[in-house]
């Protein structure tokens, strides 16, 4: 899946990576960071995110000319690992009507079958939704 991929413009898909944004999710078709405060997730998951976040910053080189080159392949094994495992957990509290697109070396996309663990951040997701229906 790539920037040409259909999932990366759809409204109920949440992209998730890190970019400089305070934030590792991303949505709506305009791929808006969100903050973390406004999605409801469980704290246990949003303190997750920050650490699967700053694991991707620590994981980088600071050589000149390299900024963006991870320091080992184990690092970089283990952020994508983790990705997957929080975008099952950010899948899962917000339900099947939404999907969770990792983007890293490779994008995937995760979507539960079942109805959402957090129905309060189900209906945040929504809410942006909306919002987003709005603003276009």
């Amino acid at each position: 899946m790539g920037e040409d991929d259909p999932a990366s413009d759809r409204d109920d898909v949440v992209r998730l990576f890190p970019d400089y944004a305070d934030s590792t999710l991303w949505f709506g078709p305009t791929h808006y960071p969100v903050d973390y405060a406004d999605t409801h997730l469980t704290p246990e998951l949003l303190s997750d995110l920050e650490r699967w976040e700053q694991s991707y910053y620590d994981g980088l080189t600071d050589e000149p000319g390299r900024d963006l080159d991870w320091r080992s392949a184990d690092l970089e094994t283990a952020f994508e690992a983790e990705g997957r495992r929080l975008a099952q957990l950010v899948a899962a509290e917000l339900g099947s009507d939404f999907g969770v697109q990792l983007v890293t070396e490779r994008e995937e996309l995760f979507r539960s079958a079942a109805q959402a663990t957090n129905p309060a951040a189900a209906d945040a997701f929504r809410r942006f939704q909306r919002e987003n229906d709005e603003w276009n």
